[in-house]
């Protein structure tokens, strides 16, 4: 135990959630599962968002070339936090096999600064708040079936930039991708957070839950220890 000079706290070692972070950042590294991003930040638009969203699909908008793109795409730091997982996943030796998106801005600009690519872009990942009640069923499945049809490369993972409040929605009412949840509240989690999904005899399993990029980050990232040329400053 190491006492803080700073605070006067005690040190007590990591924490279990950061143990298990530290432990499923590694299960990705060697890859192999399915990995659910939460978008980057976009502005705290409330009311009318999720119309915007729909609005964005039906009419097949560039929405941030529209007049409500500050409703759906990514905000400057939303940008930096997509680009602060595609440097992530470089640093950390993280693959992406295959990158499939939700239509909606916030998400194909959270792949595109991630990842420079998009394979797919599948209507059915958009949050269920954007969508008739009605079709929370239907796309649930066409969700499913979307992934199924995907293959899992060995050593790679499968992104999906997507949204909070479409796994949660779908496991609330019976359907969808997940079949078995060991994560606490799925969908609570920041942007950039992600839920790792193991496919596995033919079922999905939500498997861990990473806050944010940050939480990878803090679990691979080697800081230095020693000066290695900081004069230049």
């Amino acid at each position: 135990i190491i006492k803080s000079a700073l605070k006067g706290k005690l040190y007590k070692g990591p924490s279990k959630i950061e143990e298990l972070d530290t432990i499923w950042a590694q299960k990705i590294v060697n890859g192999g599962f399915i990995l659910h991003i939460r978008h980057g930040m976009r502005e705290k638009f409330t009311g009318a968002v999720t119309a915007y969203d729909a609005i964005e699909l039906i009419n097949e908008d560039d929405a941030r070339k529209t007049d409500y793109y500050r409703a759906v795409c990514l905000t400057e730091r939303g940008i930096l936090d997509s680009k602060l997982v595609g440097k992530t996943f470089d640093l950390t030796g993280i693959k992406v096999s295959y990158v499939v998106s939700s239509p909606s801005c916030r998400a194909r600009e959270t792949a595109i600064f991630a990842f420079n690519r998009i394979d797919q872009i599948e209507p059915s990942i958009l949050h269920r708040t954007a969508q008739m009640k009605s079709q929370y069923k239907s796309l649930g499945n066409k969700l499913r079936q979307v992934i199924d049809d995907i293959p899992i490369e060995k050593g790679s993972n499968i992104v999906i930039s997507g949204h909070g409040g479409t796994l949660s929605y779908d496991l609330k009412n019976g359907f969808g991708l997940i079949d078995i949840d060991e994560t606490d509240q799925i969908d609570r989690r920041l942007e950039t957070g992600i839920v790792v999904i193991e496919r596995k005899d033919g079922k999905y399993i939500a498997r861990h839950k990473f806050y944010s990029i940050n939480s990878i980050a803090n679990s691979l990232i080697e800081l230095p220890i020693n000066n290695t040329g900081l004069e230049k400053f």
